[in-house]
């Protein structure tokens, strides 16, 4: 895993290292993954949106299935997160595929504020098992470019930075708390591909980033 000091961390954040950028976003998170879940994360990175979205509900919620198996890593934690996936009817699951199409016609059409983020995130939370963390992730497995994964580990490395996140309870999350980080990791994005005069950061790419490296302890 990269472990960096906090200096290096806010050396990172502050400044215009492309190469360092680029080196966590790839081998770093995907040291930080393990050998062991490689081939289930190339599907999650690699997923079709449109296949996802426009299929059968039975197709949207094995989706689910997979994020949910790929986003928890525990397994006390994945097998109740799953037995509440379960308890979805057949309803339930074409009403929440509905609600996610209308979401990806929206999304489509935004651009620069950030008023879709609360709604969002409340769509998301329809779907048995997730909270907030999980929420966000699933939004940023759908929507790279419009969200990235909020959670205690990007909480906490922006706090070793120096943004003030106003985030108490790392380990749970509020609405609130989620739609202040989703705004850090998109304003980040854009300042990178500013800086890079590059299109392709997103905020997904940015939670990467804070998930994979680790403050070294002395």
């Amino acid at each position: 895993m990269p472990v960096m000091t906090i200096q290096q961390i806010q050396g990172l954040w502050n400044g215009n290292d492309e190469n360092l950028w680029r080196s966590l976003e790839n081998e770093g998170y995907m040291d930080q993954v393990g050998q062991d879940r490689t081939i289930l994360e190339d599907r999650i990175n690699n997923l079709n949106k449109s296949e996802v979205l426009g299929g059968t509900p039975d197709v949207f919620y094995k989706f689910l299935r997979e994020y949910f198996e790929w986003k928890y890593t525990q397994a006390n934690l994945r097998a109740t997160t799953l037995r509440r996936l379960e308890n979805m009817n057949s309803t339930e699951k074409r009403i929440v595929l509905g609600c996610f199409r209308a979401l990806d016609e929206v999304l489509s059409d935004e651009t620069e504020s950030y008023n879709y983020i609360r709604d969002s995130l409340t769509i998301a939370m329809m779907i048995p098992g997730l909270g907030v963390a999980g929420a966000s992730g699933l939004l940023s497995v759908l929507f790279p470019d419009k969200f990235g994964t909020v959670d205690q580990f990007v909480v906490n490395n922006l706090k070793e930075i120096g943004v003030d996140t106003q985030v108490v309870h790392p380990e749970n999350l509020s609405v609130d708390d989620a739609i202040r980080l989703e705004r850090i990791m998109i304003d980040k994005a854009r300042e990178l591909n500013s800086v890079f005069t590059q299109k392709d950061w997103t905020p997904r790419k940015i939670d990467k980033v804070l998930w994979c490296i680790r403050v070294e302890k002395h």
